[in-house]
């Protein structure tokens, strides 16, 4: 069942979250250069270098949860740290330039995967420059990457590669998931919109006519949210519609789909029921919760709803069909005052006391 969404998460925390995975197997290859590389050529005073360049990194990595805006800086400083030791190793020490072909496609994959494609697009100039340039220039014999060296770079080169995939698909499925959820919610309220409820609807329907399950379906319609609207302004209007879309979806259960039908109108499917009187039980229950003062722009009001109710029956082929006949209902409560609940069996009316 849909209930209102709490705030979306902010994009930088969003943002955090997927860069903090690529970020850590990335420093490991870091620090394979930084550190392991003039460790290796016996430069003692680089390596130290290398490791207080790599403990600052990782110093930031820590502090971005408090920080966000430090995420920038830091996968910034990554990249260039990543590409101006890879430029050192080969053009300042002779490294066999084989390995500088992987740490340019880490950063391109980081940047993109981390900042977007504005900034893949930034460091995709340098990246590939190194990777052309290092093509024209030989390594020294003496100082080849062992073999063991390589495979270790390109092992662990391997794995940070997996570890992006992982990433880029849990980020493409959490993107489809919202988009998913937008498509089928109100924006306002949080609960199902009118496309999700036709569908929920006909889902309820089809189950009906193969499995003989019942359904019914509650319209709800709040009373007096215009004088709201011209009395305390649209703000107002609004913020009651969102205290009745959690009033709605609290007393609800979770099988059932709660819907925002448009304006002032909510509708929910309520599904199976073994007692007869289980949709007017609901129904009053959900007037009951609806009709509890609450405070709106300051003010305490008294909120009231119409509510109709169209129990299923067999023959009923579109949502289209209830949805009119819990509509007649719902303005048959309307017009005896409001604050009431009327039932819809077969060709007739009757109020719900």
């Amino acid at each position: 069942m849909h209930r209102p969404e709490q705030s979306p998460t902010p994009r930088s925390a969003v943002m955090i979250a997927r860069a903090r995975l690529p970020l850590q197997m990335a420093m490991v290859l870091v620090a394979g250069v930084v550190v392991g590389v003039p460790l290796w050529l016996e430069i003692l005073p680089l390596a130290a270098l290398g490791l207080v360049i790599l403990a600052t990194l990782v110093g930031s990595l820590r502090a971005i949860d408090g920080h966000p805006g430090l995420f920038r800086l830091l996968s910034n400083g990554l990249y260039g740290t990543a590409l101006a030791s890879v430029a050192c190793a080969i053009f300042g020490f002779g490294i066999s330039p084989v390995i500088s072909v992987y740490f340019p496609a880490l950063v391109l994959l980081a940047a993109a995967h981390i900042l977007g494609t504005r900034a893949a697009m930034l460091w995709a100039v340098p990246s590939l420059g190194l990777v052309a340039a290092a093509t024209f220039v030989p390594g020294i014999p003496e100082r080849e990457v062992p073999a063991a060296i390589e495979f270790g770079v390109r092992a662990a080169t391997l794995v940070t590669i997996l570890g992006f995939a992982i990433s880029f698909r849990r980020a493409h499925d959490r993107q489809a998931a919202e988009l998913s959820r937008q498509a089928a919610t109100d924006a306002l309220t949080g609960l199902a919109n009118r496309l999700e409820l036709k569908r929920a609807l006909a889902h309820a329907l089809d189950r009906r006519e193969r499995y003989q399950r019942s359904g019914a379906l509650v319209y709800i319609d709040l009373d007096g949210v215009k004088q709201i609207n011209d009395g305390l302004g649209h703000a107002a209007g609004d913020e009651l519609l969102r205290v009745t879309a959690e009033r709605i979806a609290a007393n609800t259960r979770r099988v059932d789909t709660a819907a925002r039908q448009g304006g002032d109108e909510f509708v929910v499917v309520v599904g199976e029921f073994e007692d007869p009187k289980g949709p007017e039980v609901v129904a009053r229950k959900l007037l009951a919760a609806i009709a509890a003062p609450c405070r709106i722009a300051g003010r305490e009001i008294a909120p009231s709803a119409s509510v109709g109710v169209a129990l299923f029956e067999d023959g009923e082929a579109t949502p289209d069909d209830v949805l009119r006949r819990a509509d007649a209902a719902m303005y048959a409560s309307k017009r005896a005052g409001g604050g009431r609940i009327h039932l819809s069996e077969g060709d007739g009316l009757r109020e719900v006391v």
